[in-house]
């Protein structure tokens, strides 16, 4: 992209990709922390379990509880990362993978709250308060979701909680994407590498061309942007 800018310049460095992606092989009681976690957990935060992320959508009126539930259970099985577990011992954090299904809970469905926006708003921010608090970076889970019910003909509302050290915000949009593709009966695809498969392939890669080339640019002299005025 930085080399070839356009996209002639692009379709002639472009090669096509295998048919199937390569196996990538990791130990699943030891999976290297890629370099975002090890900085997070550099934070010695009095509360690691405590950094998440929450996301609250709204489901058409249609939508029932338990196609959204096989829709939720079809995606994140697919995502190991959801799967994940930290532990804390002499030499520091290890990242291990339960590779059982059940390690990621099912959807919880709650009840109707009464009429009007207020109600709704105080579900809503008592259910996220409560699956904040059951995130558990050792035991598990590390991701949780309930759904709300709208009354007759209105909206649900669907909420999600998930560690930041198993996604992000960009992750959100594709597992709602996955999820909005499940409901309309599309088959959803196991994902091509998996999340500790790349954290130990990155691990075992050499960067130090790459280091060396990017201390080479910062020490360049900037050059101004051109400018109309």
């Amino acid at each position: 992209v930085f080399t070839s800018p356009t996209l002639g310049g692009l379709a002639a460095l472009a090669r096509p990709l295998g048919a199937t992606a390569p196996e990538l092989h990791f130990d699943p009681a030891d999976i290297p922390l890629t370099p975002i976690q090890r900085e997070f957990f550099a934070l010695a935060s009095p509360t690691p379990g405590y950094w998440n992320q929450a996301v609250a959508v709204t489901t058409r009126p249609e939508v029932g509880f338990g196609a959204l539930r096989e829709a939720w259970r079809a995606v994140l099985s697919r995502h190991a990362a959801f799967r994940l577990r930290f532990t804390r011992g002499a030499g520091g954090w290890k990242q291990s993978l339960v590779e059982t299904a059940e390690a990621v809970p099912d959807l919880i469905e709650i009840p109707t709250p009464a009429p009007g926006a207020p109600a709704l708003a105080a579900a809503m921010a008592r259910e996220a308060a409560a699956l904040q608090q059951s995130l558990d970076l050792a035991a598990g889970p590390l991701v949780r979701a309930c759904w709300i019910p709208g009354a007759r003909g209105e909206s649900g509302r669907l909420i999600a909680v998930a560690h930041h050290l198993v996604i992000d915000a960009v992750s959100w949009r594709i597992i709602f994407a996955e999820v909005a593709a499940a409901l309309l009966g599309e088959a959803v695809p196991p994902a091509a590498v998996s999340f500790p498969a790349w954290a130990a392939a990155a691990a075992r890669r050499d960067f130090a061309a790459v280091r060396e080339f990017w201390r080479a640019e910062a020490a360049r002299a900037a050059v101004p942007l051109p400018s109309d005025f």
